[in-house]
């Protein structure tokens, strides 16, 4: 019998919800399980100029700017939990709001037994988000009891990566 190298992040599960929701309970803080996430790296801002001298030869120089996100890819399934996503992008786009929202991407271990939430591993804070796109598209039956996802793309202004309750570092802003 042959034993089969399994993938170890197949032990995980994401998890994304808005963090600012003041205490109103899972369901309108919009907790949905992640499909994928693609995220860009952290950007810094460089340029440069020729320094000519009176004397000698031109010198090139170089400015460091700050640092700037790329806008995060993020696909949910969409069940109960996407409600208040759906809400907030239709408030968008019909001008009523310009809200900006907080986000946590959390990762779980799987718990031992099926259905059960097991340990926070890593926690994302996506500070000041703001959708620049989403779009609902259908999926593979075999990958979920949902025949639908949302696929969003958001601009955040910084992010805090948590492990536990420790601050790793604050990667933006």
């Amino acid at each position: 019998q042959e034993e089969k190298m399994s993938d170890p992040w197949l032990n995980f599960q994401y998890t994304v919800e808005f963090s600012s929701s003041n205490g109103l309970g899972k369901a309108n803080n919009g907790v949905c399980s992640v499909v994928s996430i693609n995220a860009n790296a952290v950007k810094h801002g460089t340029s440069s100029y020729i320094l000519s001298p009176v004397r000698g030869e031109p010198v090139k120089r170089h400015i460091y700017g700050g640092s700037y996100t790329e806008p995060i890819n993020i696909s949910i399934i969409l069940g109960e939990g996407a409600r208040p996503w759906l809400k907030w992008f239709s408030s968008i786009q019909s001008g009523k709001s310009l809200e900006k929202r907080n986000i946590t991407i959390s990762l779980y271990g799987y718990g031992k037994n099926p259905g059960e939430e097991g340990q926070l591993w890593l926690r994302w804070d996506l500070i000041n988000c703001f959708p620049v796109s989403w779009q609902m598209t259908p999926m593979a039956i075999e990958d979920s009891p949902s025949p639908m996802k949302i696929d969003m793309t958001l601009q955040f202004e910084s992010m805090v990566v948590m492990d536990g309750d420790n601050e790793i570092n604050e990667v933006m802003g």
